[in-house]
């Protein structure tokens, strides 16, 4: 059991998100059995949420985010510590054409995220109602 989503936004979230893991639909909980090297975590937000506060939190063995690029997060205010201590994260293209203009929240989003060293895909985000960027990039050493 692998833990995937954090506490806190499971407990919020459990009846707004649909998710499909390996092409299973699954209850949103906590932890998952993954299988090595081969997991596609699909999302739905079924009902409009404000917050992915937390949403993948120390979420360690992260590393492909390529179906969030279909996650429609334009309602999104909150994205704070989103990816925090997903250390084997290091590659974010997916995340791209998020449409975060509405964030105002990035505290420690990316914060731990060891593995990632290139972020030039986040260069085009329209983060102008952003007000706390504190900690996004923090213990980044790659």
């Amino acid at each position: 059991m692998e833990n995937i989503f954090g506490e806190e936004f499971v407990k919020e979230n459990r009846k707004n998100i649909e998710l499909i893991i390996n092409g299973e639909k699954e209850e949103l909980i906590e932890k998952y059995k993954l299988v090595k090297g081969i997991n596609k975590i699909g999302i739905i937000i079924k009902e409009k949420i404000k917050s992915l506060k937390g949403m993948f939190k120390e979420c360690k063995p992260l590393k492909n985010i390529e179906e969030l690029k279909y996650l429609d997060v334009s309602a999104i205010k909150d994205f704070s510590f989103m990816f925090c201590g997903c250390s084997s994260l290091s590659d974010i293209k997916s995340l791209q054409n998020w449409n975060v203009s509405n964030g105002n929240n990035f505290e420690g989003m990316f914060s731990e995220c060891s593995s990632l060293s290139d972020i030039k895909s986040l260069q085009n985000w329209n983060v102008s109602n952003g007000n706390n960027f504190s900690s996004m990039f923090n213990e980044c050493s790659s």
